[in-house]
């Protein structure tokens, strides 16, 4: 049970991580608007979870 609540806690760290670094990367540097922003953040965290989680399963 370790094992799983561990890969999962990693793919949801690596999904968080991802879309905290894009929303930064938009709104701060980019200055994009927050709605454009969050929506980016949204999509790229949803991504970088899904290469994660297939990742973790080889």
């Amino acid at each position: 049970m370790s094992n799983l609540a561990n890969g999962w806690g990693r793919v949801a760290l690596h999904a968080l991580l991802a879309a905290a670094f894009f929303f930064v990367l938009n709104y701060y540097f980019l200055k994009t608007g927050l709605e454009t922003s969050l929506s980016w953040a949204f999509a790229l965290g949803g991504i970088a979870a899904v290469i994660a989680y297939r990742q973790s399963k080889s």
